[in-house]
């Protein structure tokens, strides 16, 4: 009886990463607004992010309560898969600051695959009071890192079974807080997305830390970030100055 050789599998190609679809290291995509608004519909639009809109009515007696609401909604909605490991959350009005290189992605991809983590952000601003950025080992692009705030995030799976159980008159407090103080929190630096802004104070403020990200994203090894916040205090003293003095 002749001998046949089982059929050999053809090996997986390697992921092919393009602008197209990078975004597919997430298992899903939501945003969380209170109104979708031009600027980041063009944004989806443009670079094809697929995403699943979750728009919440606004509480005028407690705004934050309806904001942290929706967003229990949209992980609750994400934990009914079963497979589902992480979601990547775009938080109000956000704009694309760069597009991520190839090797950005490759980070991000074998960090939320391979790593331990609760909070990963993609766009985020440093809490820059008390907290100290350092660089995860074997990750070029990937920091440790809490935020003051925060616009675009992955959320991992067992962080979500924590944040559900939550409840927003027993914690009292905006969804932010659980960025700020959470030990578990990681950044991608500099950000991929960033929150437009027209008052020009904060603008000042975004483009001093976009500047000490792209110094620090490729020099620097650990800084305490009280640097940043002292340095962006400095400007601003120095900015004000000026203009009180040419007025």
């Amino acid at each position: 009886m002749e001998h046949k050789e089982p059929p050999k599998i053809p090996p997986v190609p390697p992921f092919q990463f393009t602008v197209d679809n990078c975004w597919s290291a997430f298992d899903k995509i939501v945003h969380v607004s209170s109104a979708m608004d031009k600027q980041t519909a063009d944004m989806f639009a443009t670079h094809n992010i697929p995403f699943e809109s979750f728009v919440y009515d606004t509480d005028k007696q407690n705004p934050q309560r309806a904001k942290f609401n929706m967003h229990i909604a949209a992980m609750k909605s994400a934990l009914e898969d079963e497979d589902l490991k992480n979601m990547l959350i775009f938080d109000e009005r956000v704009a694309l600051r760069h597009l991520p290189t190839k090797s950005v992605v490759e980070d991000v991809l074998r960090f939320v695959r391979q790593q331990d983590f609760d909070l990963l952000m993609l766009g985020a601003r440093p809490n820059v009071v008390n907290d100290r950025v350092t660089r995860v080992n074997s990750f070029r692009s990937i920091f440790k890192m809490q935020a003051a705030s925060a616009f675009a995030y992955v959320v991992s799976r067992s962080f979500m079974e924590r944040i559900v159980k939550m409840n927003f008159d027993t914690l009292n407090a905006p969804i932010e807080t659980l960025f700020s103080i959470n030990s578990r929190s990681f950044a991608v630096l500099p950000t991929w997305f960033h929150v437009p802004v027209q008052d020009a104070m904060w603008s000042m403020y975004d483009r001093a830390v976009l500047a000490m990200e792209n110094l620090y994203g490729t020099n620097a090894g650990t800084y305490p970030a009280t640097f940043v916040f002292a340095t962006v205090a400095l400007i601003v003293i120095v900015v004000l100055l000026l203009l009180l003095f040419f007025r």
